[in-house]
């Protein structure tokens, strides 16, 4: 199951979208990793539940939200999933994600998380491997 999730991921971060006045010109899995290292250098902070939930009313209302199902989607302008529930492939779990528009409807949880943050390549690299390893990380078996 999760590997159908990872596939319909990587679709989407490749899928070709309109580019609207208020939308960000490009996406690119740099792009993600970027968030992904700057989430770890913050501490890997998540936002609560109720938080999340906020957030995820505001996704799902936009013309931008492709529905999967009542809980989860994905935005059509980054490409991230969205989950109402949930850390893993959830752009809105991380408290230092906000809305890709240029004018976002939420933002990032603390003002600390807005100030533009260097990355190295290392980081990069890190957030790259601890990404795979949590998609490739053993899932348990409910099987008996």
């Amino acid at each position: 199951m999760w590997v159908w999730k990872l596939i319909k991921l990587i679709i989407n971060l490749f899928k070709k979208t309109k580019i609207e006045e208020d939308a960000p010109a490009e996406f690119s899995i740099n792009q993600y990793l970027n968030e992904r290292a700057k989430w770890i250098k913050f501490g890997k902070p998540l936002r609560r539940e109720e938080e999340r939930h906020r957030i995820f009313d505001i996704c799902f209302s936009c013309d931008r939200f492709i529905k999967e199902s009542e809980a989860e989607g994905n935005c059509s302008i980054c490409g991230c999933g969205i989950k109402k529930d949930g850390n893993l492939f959830n752009k809105i779990a991380w408290s230092t994600t906000k809305c890709p528009l240029r004018k976002p409807k939420w933002i990032e949880e603390k003002e600390e998380y807005q100030s533009i943050v260097k990355i190295s390549m290392e980081e990069l690299e890190n957030a790259e491997k601890e990404h795979f390893e949590e998609v490739n990380a053993p899932k348990p078996c409910n099987c008996h």
